[in-house]
């Protein structure tokens, strides 16, 4: 639930983006791009920015050319113009920009555009046109920032914020901009009428992103009562409640979700989170595996239901598992396989010509992750490659800022591998 995201996640908005883009929620990582100045950036990072730019734009461009092209064949020009806008203004490459202003043009004349979104080419190969420096980007209008929020929503829940108030909608780009001290402010003058379900529910987000929880839970509750079917606010609710600690409200409202069949996928999941909390791994794992039937089922339940199957030597059901999570990597050898299956691999002495280039992946996607130079040294090791994984697992090591428990499995692995 990208949006979920949006309404809860306070993170710095470059790790952000980049587990976006790795994760492919195009739109989550555009929304970003306002929060980043490439200029206070190390020229790593600044490359890095420029590559997603590029990339989550162009595919958001490829959508809404999609989009629009059947909008257009639909009869519905008013609507096409508006994807094809949102593509122009999103789209990093000179082709995608060229190929929407073409479109747009073509629309305003009265005619058919031929243009379409090229097939999806793999996002690690050579692009088909130079990424723009961030400096050259055009970034999206407050209309587009908008659009880009509701991406991820139901048509007819973001139509019912696109019918707010305009007093609403200036703060809702202020709070997801950031400013949720002034966006709280800008809401205060909203009339009592105009505070719907949705009003709350942002309330709600934005005083959680300030660590008000308790003025959060009162705000998502009123969402909750006004629009009962309001699936964001309840999951939003369920997890602040389990943040707080209050796991018999949690569970509550989580089985009232259930019941009344709001978002089971994620229902199913935050239940199986807590029992694993509670240390109750059978009980986790028969209500993590109602909630991946569920097409709304969240990365984190998936990864959880997997490492609960593997506890349970249930090794292929697992294995499966991870291989349905977004892969990184290019286009040999370990592209387009998650991490974590990478180290299920590893796990088993299984598969690590793959897991290797999973892992090379994995720290060009997070260059400052020290757990992914950990499991490239580990897997050499495990290939009988021990010159190059003993020299590169001491050099870790001795890196300060390795976390305590990949310090524990590192030294393991030394103390397994040394004469």
């Amino acid at each position: 639930m990208a949006f979920l995201k949006s309404l809860f996640g306070k993170k710095d908005p470059l790790v952000a983006m980049g587990k976006a883009v790795q994760q492919s929620n195009w739109a989550e990582a555009i929304s970003y791009v306002d929060e980043i100045d490439p200029e206070q950036l190390a020229g790593e990072q600044r490359e890095e920015f420029a590559r997603m730019r590029m990339q989550a734009g162009d595919e958001l461009a490829k959508y809404n050319l999609a989009e629009a092209e059947a909008c257009r064949n639909a009869g519905d020009e008013e609507r096409a113009a508006e994807h094809y806008q949102i593509a122009l203004e999103v789209a990093g490459s000179d082709e995608l920009r060229q190929q929407a202003q073409e479109a747009l043009e073509a629309g305003s004349q009265g005619g058919q555009s031929a243009a379409r979104a090229p097939a999806s080419n793999c996002s690690t190969c050579q692009p088909q046109a130079k990424p723009l420096a961030p400096e050259e980007m055009d970034l999206p209008d407050d209309e587009t920032r908008l659009e880009l929020l509701l991406s991820g929503l139901s048509e007819e829940l973001a139509e019912g914020y696109r019918n707010m108030p305009e007093e609403f909608i200036s703060g809702l780009l202020l709070a997801h901009g950031g400013e949720e001290d002034r966006a709280l402010e800008t809401w205060e003058g909203m009339a009592d009428g105009d505070r719907s379900g949705i009003y709350w529910l942002e309330r709600g987000g934005a005083e959680a992103r300030l660590d008000r929880n308790r003025e959060a839970i009162a705000s998502l509750e009123q969402a909750v009562e006004r629009e009962p079917d309001l699936a964001p606010a309840w999951a939003l609710l369920a997890d602040l409640l389990r943040d707080e600690g209050d796991l018999k409200r949690a569970r509550k409202r989580l089985t009232s979700m259930r019941e009344a069949g709001i978002t089971l996928g994620f229902t199913f999941g935050r239940l199986a989170q807590i029992e694993a909390g509670e240390g109750n791994s059978q009980q986790a794992l028969e209500l993590a595996l109602q909630a991946i039937q569920h097409p709304d089922v969240d990365g984190d339940t998936m990864v959880l239901c997997a490492y609960l199957l593997e506890a349970a030597e249930r090794l292929d059901e697992a294995e499966a598992l991870l291989a349905r999570l977004p892969g990184v990597g290019g286009c040999g050898g370990g592209g387009h396989v998650h991490p974590l299956l990478a180290e299920f691999w590893l796990r088993h002495d299984k598969e690590l010509d793959r897991a290797l280039e999973a892992f090379k992946g994995a720290i060009r996607q997070q260059p400052d992750n020290l757990r992914w130079n950990m499991r490239v040294a580990q897997t050499y090791l495990a290939r009988g490659w021990k010159k190059e994984g003993l020299q590169d697992l001491k050099r870790l090591l001795q890196h300060p800022e390795l976390p305590a428990q990949l310090r524990e499995d590192g030294e393991a692995w030394l103390a397994r591998y040394s004469d």
